[in-house]
């Protein structure tokens, strides 16, 4: 029995070898990978954040529009500014694009929610409680 002849040994050390370092490269694109998609996921948050508040002050600048637009309508007589026009069709219109701007507002902050709750779920922190109702009741049985 003396030591001699490894050879089986040696291949089996090798192939082991192999899938440790096949494993260690896994493991490090499998952390690259969530390290990227934890980025993007902030990088999207933000992007929903600057987009809830442009909507914020879309929304200020259609309601001072519509503010002009009924007073103007109120005091046509007073009119301090030439050539704008003081109809019902311009209060109209001021208010249509109030509820545009009120819409977009709340689609702004819903895409908000929606992109902090997939990050939550992209870094393996989002957690629901049993006693939400059907989803939690659901996420529940499935542990």
């Amino acid at each position: 029995d003396l030591p001699v002849d490894r050879v089986a040994e040696r291949n089996s050390y090798r192939r082991a070898l192999i899938r440790l370092q096949q494993a260690q490269r896994d493991f490090e694109q499998s952390r690259d990978a969530a390290a990227v998609s934890a980025r993007n996921a902030l990088r999207r948050i933000r992007s929903a954040r600057d987009r809830v508040e442009l909507q914020r002050r879309n929304l200020q600048i259609a309601q001072a529009r519509l503010d002009l637009a009924n007073s103007l309508l109120r005091q046509p007589l007073l009119n301090p500014l030439p050539g704008l026009s003081q109809s019902n069709r311009d209060v109209v219109e001021a208010q249509q694009q109030l509820l545009q701007a009120q819409d977009s507002l709340d689609q702004a902050r819903a895409t908000l929610q929606i992109q902090v709750l997939n990050y939550y779920r992209d870094t393996g922190t989002l957690r629901i409680d049993p006693e939400s109702g059907a989803l939690g009741r659901a996420m529940a049985a499935r542990s």
